[in-house]
């Protein structure tokens, strides 16, 4: 192995068995049958934005019905006003919008004296608002509908089937996501039965007490969520041999195993496998996942997220900045920034990290060379930004404002606050996206977003290897005084009893080939994290026992501050 010195372990589908006497109704047909079992009444399929209903429209049209049938977009305000309604959100920018305000109410012109004539099935996007006596609910994941999109998908009422696939994220991201996901907290606890509609071919449907049943598992364990892996133009060879991907691929640049926004939870039931959204988790059970604090500030958020960035033989990233938060507000509607750390997981002899700027910054020439790049395609980045060689182990905080990016032949652990679209790229080394297309960069924004005063002494002393001794398990790495997460270092010499806050943390194993996770009082089955795997501590998990199955292992975790979330109240 060139990465590893063990044969990788790293499980691409964690899987959550479920031993409990849950039914699960697989395939179109039998879903078809069990809809058609309800006889005189009236049906509503809510569906999440891509999910496919062509299919399930088709199956009830060829079928002699007496029943009507109704694509609830025949009641969509339309083409037009749904463009102008959303002018603000949609911006004319190919990657950043608004997020957006405005709920599902505004997608529909829904005649008060609707009148069904006979037992009606109501599908699609807003099935909900329809009057019923059952109502479905057809989920897919998000990297799922990002897929679809990039195969040829339109957005909701767009006919943008060949629109470049970033700005038909953007539409989603901003809108189509937001108001879905404002819809599925409604309809909490008024759901009858949900359908995994991540198989176009062979959805799966539970009954919803079930589904919640199978979910509320999760809020007594540890657990891992379903990652997704993607190629980049920067992208590296490590997670190839580490993951065990697919050899014959180019690259990889990025493993998202930390985003509940995006990630998904496989369960296992009766030898039948069922997906759902981590954010489904929790939609249901807020408090017993995020903590009471932490749910009272960021509501139906997980605010954390990790991600691995893989520049191993690769190239370096984009140089860039995060915004600010009051920037992040004002300009795209966001309630908190993306600040971040880099904990180094791998390195090369020339492993470097581009971090703020040198102390004899000449500003001026820094930003006319900076814009100059645009037409000359030249910028000399190491003349204004410090690198510093990095080793593995170590780590580099990155609040927002602060200029940075990794350079190749590095392995790193992104440890940050959820607000995870907004990168401003200020030089990208002239070269073409995956898509032959130039990666947009974005001088306007980045330019009000830098702090000039994070230079060379500042980041030295504020930002790498913050490292504080707690004791001689535990060592904390704030991420800084400004933001809201902590980051701690877990050493483990065989085994370790240890408690968490009554907060949600999530983990990474970055030292040893493989850890369990038990539970002192017996309230759940014991866990195993392979190398590099993230996991996520519910807020109900308090202690646990490590026991470390190589002698020695390293568990970075990061959690949101008690004293931020006092002052923020």
């Amino acid at each position: 192995m060139k990465y590893i010195t063990f044969k990788p372990n790293y499980d691409k589908f964690p899987v959550v068995r479920i031993n409990e006497n849950f039914e699960i109704t697989h395939g179109i047909d039998m879903i078809v049958r069990h809809i058609l079992s309800h006889h005189d009444k009236h049906i509503s399929i809510e569906t999440y934005p891509g999910v496919d209903t062509s299919e399930l429209i088709h199956a009830f049209e060829n079928i002699d019905l007496k029943y009507d049938v109704i694509d609830t977009s025949l009641y969509s305000i339309g083409y037009d006003a749904y463009k102008k309604l959303f002018e603000r959100e949609f911006t004319e920018d190919r990657v950043f919008g608004f997020k957006t305000s405005k709920s599902i109410h505004d997608l529909f012109n829904i005649p008060d004296n609707l009148n069904y004539h006979k037992p009606t099935i109501i599908i699609g996007f807003g099935a909900s608002l329809f009057s019923h006596d059952v109502l479905y609910y057809a989920s897919i994941k998000r990297f799922e509908h990002q897929l679809r999109m990039r195969s040829g998908m339109p957005n909701y009422m767009m006919m943008n089937e060949d629109e470049d696939p970033l700005t038909k994220y953007k539409r989603s991201y901003f809108v189509e996501w937001v108001i879905a996901d404002r819809l599925r907290v409604q309809l909490t606890n008024h759901i009858d039965y949900i359908i995994d509609w991540n198989d176009i071919k062979n959805p799966k449907m539970m009954h919803y007490q079930h589904y919640q049943g199978v979910l509320k598992h999760l809020t007594k364990r540890p657990f891992r969520m379903v990652p997704y892996f993607d190629p980049g133009v920067w992208g590296g060879q490590w997670l190839k041999e580490v993951c065990q991907l697919d050899k014959s691929k180019e690259n990889y640049a990025w493993s998202f195993d930390g985003v509940a926004e995006e990630n998904s939870i496989l369960f296992k039931v009766h030898e039948i496998e069922i997906e759902f959204q981590a954010q489904e988790l929790i939609f249901e059970y807020p408090v017993e996942v995020l903590g009471e604090h932490v749910f009272k500030y960021f509501k139906y958020h997980l605010p954390i997220r990790f991600d691995l960035l893989d520049t191993m033989e690769g190239q370096h990233l984009s140089l860039q900045v995060h915004p600010k938060s009051k920037y992040i507000k004002e300009v795209f509607g966001m309630p908190y920034t993306q600040d971040e750390s880099y904990y180094i997981l791998d390195a090369g002899d020339d492993s470097q990290v581009f971090l703020g700027f040198k102390e004899d910054l000449d500003k001026n020439t820094f930003e006319e060379e900076l814009k100059a790049s645009l037409k000359t395609k030249s910028f000399q980045a190491e003349k204004f930004v410090n690198t510093f060689p990095v080793k593995k182990h170590e780590h580099l905080l990155i609040p927002a404002g602060t200029i940075h990016c990794s350079g190749r032949n590095t392995l790193v652990l992104e440890i940050s606050s959820a607000a995870y679209i907004f990168t401003f790229k200020l030089w990208d080394w002239n070269r073409l996206g995956l898509d032959g297309k130039p990666r947009p960069v974005y001088h306007e924004h980045g330019l009000k977003n830098l702090d000039y005063s994070r230079t060379t002494n500042y980041v030295k002393s504020h930002y790498i290897n913050p490292f504080k001794s707690i004791n001689r398990h535990l060592e904390k790495s704030g991420i800084d005084h400004g933001t809201f997460l902590d980051a701690y270092r877990i050493s483990i010499y065989n085994e370790l009893q240890f408690t968490f806050k009554n907060t949600v943390q999530m983990a990474n194993l970055v030292e040893g080939k493989s850890i369990i996770v038990s539970s002192l009082d017996r309230s759940f089955e014991d866990i195993t994290i392979h190398y590099a795997e993230t996991f996520i501590i519910p807020a109900n998990v308090k202690e646990v026992k490590f026991t470390c199955l190589d002698g020695h292992c390293k568990i970075m975790y990061a959690e949101v501050k008690s004293e931020w979330l006092k002052l923020s109240y």
